[in-house]
Parts: C-alpha cells; sequence; structure tokens
C-alpha cells in the first residue's frame, strides 16, 4: 500500500524539480523569470561594489590541561565496563605501572579523584579529566567581504557548538563588522573532545560533558575570536569557486533500517550515507593559494570508550592532510598558512567508514584510535585535493555574499506544509503507522506555549515525555542560510539525519528561485538541540528519532523557517523582528560568563626530568616525561609547549610539535605535581639521525603569577628498522610487511604492507628477485639473507629469513 501511495505522488516531485508555485502560507509568489515579487515588491538583485577579498586563519581552542572529557562514550569511563569490552585495569591500571612504577592508579569508579594527587585547579567536576592531546583543537576561519557584505565561515574541533559561544564570539569580533547574522560556526563533533563550556544546556552538561567552567567557555571562545580576527586581519583580493565530488568508502551509516522508511528509497537515493563533498576553493588574485571551506558528513566517533585524548578525530586530520597537499602543490613552505575549514553536514549517525585493523595485536585501546583517525584522514585527503584541483579552471572574483538569520522557539506551533517537499506528510505517511498519526503530527512540536522544555526523548506512541526546567535542553535556538556566490549553506542548530538534510536543501533551493545552484545542509551550526529526524525515522523510533527531542515535526520546523530566509534573501527582504508572535524568542546574553584560564597556586618542581628519551629505530616508539606547570600556567594557545629538532650539520632544525599530533602531549595529575609526557613514534619513512626534544613551558609562581622554563632533552638516534620478514598473503603469495605496533609506544598509522620493497636471494638454489606480491609453489624454498629485503626507505633485515612454500 505505502508503495502504491508512493507511485502515485511522484508526479509532485517531479513538479518541485522544475519549480513549485508557492502555497498561499505568507509565501512570495514565484514569477515567470524565476525571480520573486511579495506586495508589488521588484525582486531586488545583489551586487557588489568590487573584486571579492577573502583572508583566513586558525586559532588554538584547546582547553587547559585537565580539562574534562564530553561524550556519552566516555560518560562510561567511570567505574563502568560494556558488556565484551577490556576492563578498566588493562586498559588503564596495567599501562600506567608499567610506565611509571610509582604512579598510583585510578580508583574504581572515581571521577573526581582520578589522579594520585588532589585536581586542586577542579577543571573536571563531573566528568574524568582527559589524559592529553592529540593535536591542538582548531577553529578554521574564513572571512569574505564582496564589497557591501562580509561573513565569517568557521568550523571548530568541538562535539557541539551552542548558541551562547556564538554570541559571545560575535561580541569578540564587533570591530571586524561582522556581526552574529552574518558568522557561521559548525562544531566536528568529535566525541573526544572537552566538556565544561555547557552555559545553559543543562542536559548537555549532566549527561555529555561536564558542568559549566568560565575558563573553558573562555578558552575556546576567545581561540575562535581570535581565528575570525586574524582571518579579517588577511584580507586581500580574492577569486573563489564551488563544487562538488562523491566519496565512495570514507562515510557510513552506523545504524539500523529507519531509513528504508523514507519514501526517498523507492528512488533509489541512498536513504542512509552521505558520500557528497562540498567545497569552495579560495585563492589569492594572484593564484596564491588561501585555501577551502569544504562540507562533508562525518561523526566523530573514532574514540572509543577508553579513550581518554582530547582529539579532533578524522576532521582534524583530513583537514591538515589537505592544507600540507595544497602546500605540496603549490610549492610552499611548511610554515605558509593554508586553511581548510571542515564544515559538517547533514551527518545524522554517519560515523567516518571506521578504520582497517589488521593488527591482531590491537584491542581497541586508545593509541589504536588515534592512529584509526590518522587513516581515516589520509582516505579522505585525495579525494579532497582531487576536487581543490578541478576547481581551478572555475575561478572567479565576482562572488556575492549575504546572510539571513534569525531564532526559532520550540513552542507547540504547528508547522505549515512545506510547498517544496511532497515528503514531510500527507499519503507519504508508511501503512503500518498509528492511526492517530495525522492528529498528532498538526500539533507539530512539544512543549506548549512557555511550557517546561523536553528532558529525555519523548514519543506520542512509544514513551511518555519527561519535562524538566528550562535550560535542561534549549528550546530557543539560531538558524542561518549564507550565501557564497551561487552556494548557500543552511545551518541546522543540532545533527540532521542525511534524508532531512536533502529534504532541506531541495526546499530550500527552490525557495532562492534560481539564485543559487547549490544548497548545502550544514549541521552541528550555530547551536543544538538534539537530533532531527524525519516523520518516518521519528516514527521508527530509533537512536535518531528518539533523539529528536520536539517531537515528529521538529525536522519540519528547521525546514520551513529556513526557506522562509531564502525567501527573504531572494527578495533583498531584512528578517522581521523577533517577536513570539512567531515562535521567535532569544535567549538572554551571556557571554560575559567567562573567565580566564589562570593558575591558583604555585606550583613544585616545574622543570626537572622524569624520564630521557631512548635510541630507537622505526616503529619504535620513545618519549620525554617531566614535572611542569599547572593548567593555568600552562595554557597559551597557539604556542608550542614541546618541539621535536633534527641535528642538521651543527644545526638543530624543529620538525615537529604538540601543535600537530605528530606529537602527542600526555598531562596529570600526581601527587600535587603535573606530570607531562611527549611521545614520539617514527614512521617507516622517518628521516635518520639525531633527535632531541626541548620543552618551553610556563609554571606558577602563585595566583595569576608565571614564569618561564626549559628543558632540553638528551640526544637520541632514529634508526631504520631492521625486522623486515616475508609473510604469507594466502593462497601462496607472499610479500613484506611491516611489524605489529605495540599499543604502549605506539599511535601513528602504519600501512600493513611495506612499500616499495624488493627481496633478492635464492629459490630453490637459484637466484631470485622480486618487487611485488609473489607466489611460492608447494615445497619451493626461498631463503633471503640479512641485508636480502628493502622497502623504499631504507629498512631491512637483519636475520636470515627462510620460507617454505
Amino acid at each position: 500500500m505505502f508503495r502504491r501511495r508512493l507511485a502515485s505522488s511522484l508526479v509532485a516531485l517531479v513538479a518541485i524539480a522544475g519549480g513549485l508555485t508557492a502555497s498561499a502560507r505568507s509565501t512570495p509568489e514565484l514569477l515567470e523569470d524565476g525571480t520573486w515579487a511579495r506586495a508589488g515588491h521588484a525582486p531586488v538583485p545583489l551586487e557588489h561594489t568590487g573584486p571579492v577579498q577573502a583572508g583566513a586563519a586558525t586559532g588554538d581552542i584547546t582547553p587547559p590541561p585537565g580539562a574534562p572529557m564530553t561524550g556519552f562514550y566516555v560518560a562510561r569511563h567511570c567505574g563502568v565496563t560494556a558488556a565484551g569490552e577490556p576492563a578498566l585495569e588493562t586498559q588503564d591500571w596495567m599501562r600506567e605501572i608499567e610506565e611509571d612504577p610509582t604512579s598510583a592508579p585510578y580508583a574504581p569508579g572515581q571521577c573526581l579523584a582520578q589522579r594520585a594527587g588532589p585536581d586542586t585547579d577542579f577543571y573536571a567536576k563531573t566528568f574524568p579529566a582527559a589524559e592529553g592531546r592529540f593535536g591542538r583543537l582548531r577553529a578554521n576561519a574564513f572571512v569574505i567581504d564582496d564589497g557591501e557584505r562580509k561573513v565569517a565561515i568557521v568550523s571548530v574541533d568541538l562535539p557541539g557548538f551552542f548558541g551562547e559561544m556564538h554570541e559571545a564570539v560575535a561580541h569578540r569580533i564587533a570591530s571586524t563588522g561582522i556581526t552574529r547574522e552574518n558568522l557561521l560556526v559548525s562544531a566536528s563533533h568529535t566525541h573526544t573532545g572537552p566538556g565544561g563550556y555547557f552555559q545553559q544546556n543543562l542536559g548537555w552538561a549532566l549527561l555529555g560533558g561536564d558542568v559549566l567552567d568560565p575558563r573553558i567557555f573562555e578558552a575556546i571562545t576567545t581561540g575562535i575570536a581570535d581565528a575570525v580576527l586574524s582571518a579579517d586581519a588577511r584580507l586581500q583580493p580574492a577569486q573563489l569557486a564551488a563544487g562538488e565530488t562523491l566519496i565512495e568508502g570514507a562515510n557510513g551509516n552506523r545504524r539500523g533500517s529507519q531509513w528504508e522508511l523514507n519514501p526517498e528509497a523507492i528512488l533509489e537515493i541512498d536513504p542512509r550515507n552521505a558520500p557528497r563533498l562540498g567545497m569552495i576553493r579560495i585563492d589569492a588574485a594572484d593564484g596564491t593559494p588561501i585555501g577551502v571551506i569544504t562540507n562533508f558528513s562525518t561523526h566523530g566517533t573514532i574514540g572509543n570508550t577508553f579513550n581518554m585524548w582530547h582529539t579532533g578525530d578524522d576532521k582534524a586530520w583530513v583537514g591538515r592532510f589537505v592544507e600540507q597537499g595544497i602546500r605540496d602543490d603549490a610549492g610552499l613552505p611548511r610554515e605558509h598558512p593554508i586553511v581548510d575549514a571542515t564544515l559538517n553536514g547533514a551527518q545524522g549517525d554517519i560515523g567516518s567508514g571506521g578504520c582497517s585493523r589488521p593488527w591482531d595485536s590491537l584491542d581497541g585501546s586508545d593509541f589504536d584510535d588515534l592512529s584509526c583517525m590518522e587513516s581515516a584522514g589520509a582516505r579522505q585527503a585525495p579525494h579532497y585535493l582531487d576536487l581543490w584541483r578541478s576547481l581551478g579552471e572555475q575561478l572567479r572574483d565576482d562572488v556575492t555574499v549575504d546572510a539571513r538569520f534569525d531564532h526559532v522557539c520550540f513552542c507547540g506551533q504547528e508547522v505549515p506544509d512545506d510547498p517544496y517537499d511532497p515528503f514531510d506528510r500527507g499519503e507519504w505517511v508508511p501503512e503500518n503507522d498509528d492511526p492517530a498519526y495525522f492528529n498528532v503530527a498538526q500539533i507539530a512540536i512539544q512543549g506548549e506555549g512557555k511550557a517546561p522544555v523536553t528532558l529525555s526523548p519523548g514519543h506520542h506512541r512509544r514513551t511518555p515525555t519527561l519535562l524538566g526546567p528550562p535550560g535542561v535542553s534549549p528550546k530557543n535556538v539560531r538558524i542561518q542560510v549564507l550565501r557564497v556566490g551561487d552556494t548557500a549553506f543552511a545551518t541546522i542548530p543540532g545533527e540532521p539525519t542525511i534524508t532531512t538534510g536533502r529534504r532541506i536543501e531541495r526546499s530550500v533551493k527552490a525557495a532562492f528561485a534560481g539564485m543559487v545552484e547549490r544548497v548545502w545542509a550544514t549541521g552541528l551550526a550555530n547551536d543544538h538541540n538534539a537530533y532531527y529526524a524525519t516523520i518516518q525515522e521519528y516514527e521508527a523510533y530509533q537512536y535518531e528519532g528518539g533523539w529528536s527531542f520536539y517531537g515528529q515535526q521538529s525536522g519540519n520546523l528547521i525546514k520551513w523557517r529556513l526557506v522562509q530566509l531564502a525567501q527573504w534573501m531572494a527578495l533583498g527582504e531584512p528578517v522581521p523582528a523577533c517577536t513570539e508572535e512567531r515562535f521567535c524568542v532569544e535567549n538572554p546574553d551571556t557571554s560575559d560568563l567567562t573567565a580566564d584560564p589562570e593558575p591558583l597556586l604555585p606550583d613544585i618542581g616545574a622543570g626537572e626530568v622524569i624520564a630521557q628519551p631512548s635510541d630507537v629505530a622505526r616503529f619504535t616508539g620513545t618519549s620525554f616525561t617531566w614535572w611542569g606547570g599547572g593548567p593555568g600556567a600552562e595554557w597559551r594557545p597557539g604556542e608550542k609547549i614541546v618541539s621535536l629538532q633534527l641535528l642538521d650539520g651543527e644545526d638543530w632544525v624543529e620538525v615537529a610539535s604538540d601543535l600537530d599530533p605528530v606529537i602527542p602531549l600526555r598531562y596529570q595529575k600526581r601527587y600535587g605535581r603535573h606530570w607531562f609526557q611527549a611521545m614520539f613514534d617514527p614512521t617507516a619513512a622517518q628521516p635518520l639521525g639525531t633527535y632531541r626534544f626541548v620543552v618551553t613551558g610556563e609554571y606558577a609562581t602563585g595566583p595569576s603569577e608565571t614564569a618561564p622554563y626549559t628543558i632540553t632533552s638528551e640526544p637520541f638516534a632514529v634508526g631504520s628498522y631492521d625486522g623486515l620478514t616475508v609473510s604469507s598473503l594466502g593462497d601462496g603469495v607472499y610479500g613484506v610487511r611491516h611489524p605489529s605496533p605495540d599499543r604502549l609506544r605506539n599511535f601513528r598509522f602504519r600501512p600493513l604492507d611495506a612499500i616499495g620493497w624488493e627481496i633478492t636471494g635464492t629459490l630453490n638454489g637459484d637466484p631470485f628477485s622480486a618487487t611485488a606480491p609473489f607466489a611460492l609453489a608447494a615445497g619451493d624454498e626461498l631463503i633471503v639473507p640479512a641485508g636480502g629485503i628493502t622497502d623504499a626507505s631504507g629498512n631491512t633485515n637483519a636475520a636470515q629469513v627462510v620460507i617454505t612454500g
């Protein structure tokens, strides 16, 4: 019955694709030339006075050491072990004892006193503190100015981004002339990000990321604002081009079959995944690359329950890979600023596509997660770079920017029919739905009038709605449509499923009446109040529908209000004043609820070495450990704490630092002192030579007072690996493989198979050589002498290898 009704209604979809005359619900008239007119007003074209200008910059939004973790994954870290997962003892206690026998292990179930010494800085309160950071969390910002209007577009390595922080950033960048209406910020949704920055969202704070710490809020807000201010200061004549491509295998849905209930499924549109990559390439007028703004749907869930590192997950890695790839293509030095603002799309519960874990020795520990993040980023980056290259011939400088911004109150209102979307209601209802569906759906949004907001997911047929005091989950959220040339971003204040996002894109594009070529749904943007599922997905009441707090019409409400913004932009009209009559309610401005991270007490013994690094071969990790300053003293955004230097002749040259994931930095509070460890894991092609760590830190001499300290480690050597061997690849085929990683010391991704290897030896007594996987017949004997195996980086074998087929 469902498919019969679907087939009979396809005419409506065809009408939408060709341009549909709007209904009478306060909607302007669509004219024959594809423009809008309303109440006698002529269409208003958007023009600019000169060539577009653009600037880009990166800001450090990493909170101080010891800040809490966030996300439901790590919420289970304290005293709770899920079925089938390793016990906490094997994951953390044994590692601590092995690395430092003087360290007291974690106490079972203890979140507030994880460390051997009391956390007098008290950043983590109800959630566990991060164990370290795997590269800095970043805000990547672009400012674009067309001569009449100026907009800012920012990506942030955060679990979510909330309206209070959007307001606070807008205050801090007011000198640029960029208002909150023209500021778009999208979060990566990393599940290994920081907590403690949720001002009014008590539900997130209690369930997903610790209560507010004004110092963490200020640290993150300052970093975002600094990125925008720096980007604005770098404005220069520019040229832009936008385009799209599909990336297969880079992401995938982690959940069940509710997607098949969406009527789009019969149209052979994959309702489960979002392989589209959108990109705006931005170059200076002289052709020097500035960077890219990208839109791709991934849910940052590579970090597992026991991953206690602050990371940006795969989006952080793909951004760094793309930035370096652009530098390499353009012949620019490593220090030249290139920026990839990696905006999220309609990611729902779409993960990064997982990671190949070929090593039997890995058991899902945090180091395995870190290597998987790098692997996922490395798989995606070549597709980004291919698209970037293809846009080089389409660059233009006559680009217009514009934005419309509004507030939406979830106040129990009805949602009007969307004239552009035949899927949101009506005959598209699956036949197995509740008979009362239509009556319930007319009351679109839970929360009558000013009633308390939803505390946990309600559902009209299966689960009662639980209510709590205002602030548990925000019912007043921000939405925005922002245009850059022929591309528009439609922001969603939460996590839209892919089908919700596609419906938003179709309707908003239709509402633009030919003004733009493409619309990208941009999730986790400017605010957050949970998931947005389609009506069909809501009725399935699986994960996304279950976490759609305000009822089955929530996604349609956001879609309809975004459609209105697009119509106002197409007409050149401003957004009407925010009134309760049109269900527009602003939250109070709380951007002053901040505090600078500052030391509270003097630090003891900062600058003392605990353990020196050792000489290593490639694939063998080493580390440097010392007593440092406290969180408030060591919080220095954009400044490295530790650098890795290589001896070049008589000069020491920096090759990496803790600003990048190449040098993870661990932190713990131990016996009232601050324990730091810098880690280094040489990969297969790591340049050979003599290295050292150099630490430039700060320690507290008293409240709000600091002093610098410097430590230089003993030099250590990195040599080539001499344990390569021939391994069976199955079915009589053999090749050369890298060694299995040690989860206590290795965190960088390594491919299973060696690259560019050569073998020389004897096969059944005759000379033998091979440069690619080779076959051995049953009974064949291959003898490879010491040094008979080499790979592209000069790694070899120190012992004779004998293989019998």
